[in-house]
């Protein structure tokens, strides 16, 4: 799925894992950077060899015209590898298309951080900031890359690459602090917020870090000055006046556009306990593509110990469709009937004829009472998600071949030979009672693909 990033709220993935066990916490591999497509769904493109943008990258292998990838995020992955290998970072100039447009976005142009001219900046900024010199020198590297739709597949295509530079390019100690490459992943913010609440430093809680990762000091992807911002920023968040503005946010916006939805309710404290909001268009298209929605559920709004969970679709060209969002009090079943009786509501009481889920028991419950004429499916992403939790600590060096075998059984058609290869890698493996591998072929017909749709032909 889609990663999401709050600086302020902190959205973070959930880790509490689906098998029940208390103790039992998902470790999401890859928290850091990772915006690489998961192997199942690698498999199941016929366009060459199956490569991620970073692996692409190994060879050092500069942009090339004609050059294609599946989407502009892979793209702009691609070029963002190659500008850290070579000294500069990049950033999004220039776009083209809109929601409207058959095509939606179809072409981006990614320039180098130091392109175009300084900006003048506002009186009242001049008294508050220091005179601090900008860095673009009117720098002409860039790449533009532009949609291609041939037979309903749509590709992002280079058209233009220049890598010719006006100024020094920086080596690897110097192009790190880069604030493009100055991040604080999800997992180290709510690493931190826990240290923090312990009374921690903020020069013992970079110590710590740079322990559990095993890194020297001056290796994270973040500086002392990041960690501060990032710590002031989540004190100023006051849960109870941020929740009244959402509301107030929510019925400002009813007041603008009619169409606007939106509905939430309060515990006896009549503090906020759940809402949820679409907007207009999120309605309409979801009339024209509605019939297969995913609800992504797996993050937390750390910071204000909420669940955030977020309804979309595909178009005809397979790109994401926004259909509404839900602020969650908890993910207990009652939590996540409330969201799905809300999200029909949202959409006129219409319902999907299939959901894509997260492998979660809760919501499954709560799927299987207020959506019984709705095909329940677990998502395979996120089922692919925990393997490396699940069983990389527990398979070690077979790891690897286990995702590789299950990424085969998973692409069978045949359900007779899926349970025969499935039972057969099991034993292989030596996992017969691995409460990961019992709680998986409990829930095949959720997540195998022959069993899916055996199961949607039934329903059709």
């Amino acid at each position: 799925m889609t990663k999401f990033s709050s600086r302020n709220g902190c959205l973070t993935l959930r880790r509490q894992c689906p098998c029940g066990v208390d103790h039992c916490i998902i470790r999401n591999e890859g928290d850091e950077d990772d915006l690489s497509l998961d192997p199942l769904v690698e498999a199941s493109i016929p366009h060459g060899p199956s490569q991620t943008a970073s692996e692409l990258m190994i060879d050092d292998v500069p942009p090339y015209v004609g050059q294609s990838f599946r989407t502009d995020d892979e793209a702009q992955e691609y070029y963002t590898n190659f500008a850290r290998k070579n000294g500069f970072a990049i950033r999004r100039e220039r776009s083209k298309g809109n929601p409207a447009h058959p095509l939606g976005v179809y072409k981006r142009e990614l320039v180098c951080h130091r392109a175009g001219q300084s900006l003048p900046r506002k009186t009242a900024e001049l008294k508050r900031q220091r005179n601090k010199k900008s860095s673009r020198c009117k720098c002409d590297a860039q790449m533009i890359i532009k949609k291609n739709v041939s037979k309903g597949v749509s590709r992002w295509v280079v058209v233009h690459f220049s890598n010719m530079h006006n100024h020094e390019l920086l080596d690897s100690e110097e192009v790190r602090h880069l604030p493009a490459y100055r991040n604080i992943s999800s997992v180290d913010r709510e690493n931190i917020l826990t240290l923090a609440k312990r009374g921690l430093t903020v020069n013992n809680i970079m110590r710590a870090l740079e322990s559990e990762k095993g890194l020297k000091p001056g290796q994270l992807t973040f500086t002392e000055r990041d960690l501060r911002n990032f710590l002031q920023a989540s004190k100023s968040i006051n849960k109870e006046n941020e929740e009244a503005k959402l509301v107030k946010a929510c019925e400002a916006m009813k007041d603008k556009h009619l169409d606007f939805r939106f509905e939430f309710t309060v515990d006896e404290n009549d503090r906020i306990e759940h809402i949820a909001w679409s907007y207009p268009d999120s309605v309409q298209a979801y009339r024209l593509f509605g019939d297969v929605v995913i609800f992504d559920s797996s993050y937390n709004l750390y910071a204000y110990e909420r669940l955030f969970g977020v309804w979309f679709g595909l178009d005809n060209y397979g790109n994401a469709i926004f259909f509404g969002c839900v602020l969650l009090q908890d993910a207990k079943p009652h939590s996540f009937k409330w969201a799905l009786q809300s999200f029909v509501r949202l959409m006129k009481g219409k319902f999907p004829r299939t959901m894509l889920t997260d492998l979660d028991m809760g919501l499954k419950d709560a799927m299987m009472n207020e959506m019984q004429s709705t095909k329940h499916a677990f998502s395979i992403w996120h089922v692919m998600s925990k393997l490396s939790s699940w069983f990389s600590p527990l398979l070690g060096s077979q790891y690897e071949k286990f995702v590789s075998d299950f990424v085969r059984i998973c692409n069978l058609d045949s359900m007779v030979e899926f349970e025969h290869q499935w039972n057969q890698m099991v034993v292989d493996f030596g996992l017969e009672s691995d409460r990961h591998i019992t709680l998986l072929s409990y829930h095949w017909h959720y997540w195998a693909f022959c069993l899916i749709c055996v199961v949607v032909s039934w329903v059709d």
